[in-house]
């Protein structure tokens, strides 16, 4: 969600809680509109710093690893779809103020 306006909207909804948890693990809160999801939020000033640290990682495959792949058959053995693995996300379209004045802070 965004803007510090939504923060409340999740303790107003009424989630239905499915097989003992709610449908989420977390919620995130970003200031700005859409998220400033590589925008205005990011750190510019260590931006290349960052990026040559990471090219010069090591790769390896997670899955040489005993230890992982135990994690993995066990995390199957509960949820053969692999669900709790993966997150989505949804386009939420923009909604236009028609009057700033209507606008509840």
């Amino acid at each position: 969600m965004y803007q510090f306006k939504n923060c409340d909207k999740p303790g107003q909804r009424k989630f239905k809680q499915t097989k003992g948890y709610y449908p989420f693990d977390y919620v995130e809160v970003m200031a700005c509109p859409n998220g400033c999801l590589n925008g205005g939020g990011q750190i510019k000033e260590i931006l290349t710093q960052t990026s040559e640290l990471y090219k010069s990682l090591l790769v390896c495959d997670p899955m040489s690893n005993d230890l992982v792949q135990d994690l993995y058959e066990l995390i199957k053995s509960k949820d053969p779809d692999l669900k709790c693995l993966y997150t989505t996300y949804k386009t939420v379209p923009k909604i236009e103020i028609i009057n700033p004045s209507a606008l509840k802070w």
